[in-house]
């Protein structure tokens, strides 16, 4: 039914973050014994997450990255509590790293707390040592914490047939109510926009009809994640799923906003009463760029997917099998 055939320099630091940085290093650099030493010799204590409030430049973060730097010192404070910054070392990251395994985190979620971590602490460190302008010097060395092993999976992929079947059984579908149109209608145009565009369902969320022109087939939208703009093509298929949502009711945004889990319950008792495999949105975004790299080449599945590195397509993305 749903068919691919036709998918068609150094770094400088902006002014305003320039400034901001020298504020941070001026804070802590001033005075007699020098900054680093005075804010040491203060008793208060500097949580991981004090210094992310603080000091950290979140000016060009999105909102939900803003969220997601938050989640990730909260599973710190979980098992380690609120330690102060300056007294980290590496058995602490040690220990973190071993109870998060104890705990049944998947080492790429590890990878991924780490990695959030790790960028904070090359801010709070010496710029000597990180040979970064940008630290602030409030911790002399930033500690180590060992790589956790990663088995990658093949990447699922949503066969044609499955995704007709969870497609025809989106007519039971009965939630949301608060829509001004038949809800199957929302589950199916969500469905089949993701499959064409390949957008994080974070971009979905955050489409307005004003970036969406139905009779140019044209849309114009910024990454949530990238803070990229860019101009996609819309199938016609996608297109007649938009005219029938958007006829349905004046809304501001295209697709509403999820506030949790029990949002997508729809899909996946979809996919149940289907007789599949439950798949998620990110699924299809697999899958779409999946079509995109057997029908055309792994470079364009990776442009299709808003990607900057095609080892990254290839290895989480893409399952031509």
């Amino acid at each position: 039914m749903i068919s691919t055939a036709k998918f068609a320099a150094p770094c400088r630091i902006k002014p305003s973050v320039g400034v901001h940085y020298l504020r941070q290093r001026a804070f802590f650099m001033a005075g007699a014994n020098g900054g680093r030493r005075m804010a040491t010799s203060q008793k208060a204590k500097i949580s991981l997450m004090d210094a992310f409030e603080q000091f950290y430049d979140t000016s060009e973060l999105s909102p939900n990255s803003i969220k997601t730097w938050r989640v990730h010192f909260r599973r710190w404070e979980k098992f380690m509590g609120a330690i102060d910054v300056r007294e980290l070392t590496n058995d602490h990251l040690a220990d973190f790293r071993e109870k998060q395994i104890a705990a049944g985190y998947s080492g790429a979620s590890i990878r991924s707390n780490w990695a959030h971590l790790r960028a904070l602490l090359r801010f709070l460190s010496s710029p000597d040592i990180e040979r970064n302008a940008r630290a602030i010097g409030l911790i002399d060395l930033r500690p180590y914490m060992k790589p956790v092993r990663i088995t990658h999976r093949v990447p699922r992929r949503v066969t044609q047939d499955q995704l007709s079947r969870v497609y025809a059984y989106f007519s039971r579908t009965t939630s949301p109510k608060r829509l001004p149109f038949p809800p199957q209608d929302y589950w199916r145009a969500l469905t089949v926009f993701i499959y064409f565009t390949g957008l994080r369902i974070s971009d979905c969320s955050a489409l307005r009809w004003s970036q969406v022109n139905l009779d140019e087939k044209l849309m114009e939208f910024t990454a949530q994640k990238t803070r990229k703009t860019s101009m996609i093509p819309l199938h016609p298929v996608l297109v007649d799923h938009l005219r029938i949502i958007h006829a349905g009711g004046q809304r501001e945004n295209v697709f509403m906003r999820a506030h949790s889990g029990n949002d997508y319950q729809p899909m996946r008792d979809a996919c149940k009463a289907a007789g599949v495999e439950n798949f998620t949105f990110h699924d299809l975004r697999r899958t779409g760029a999946s079509e995109v790299a057997r029908v055309a080449s792994t470079d364009l599945a990776s442009v299709f997917l808003q990607h900057h590195q095609t080892d990254v397509t290839s290895l989480h993305y893409l399952n031509q099998y």
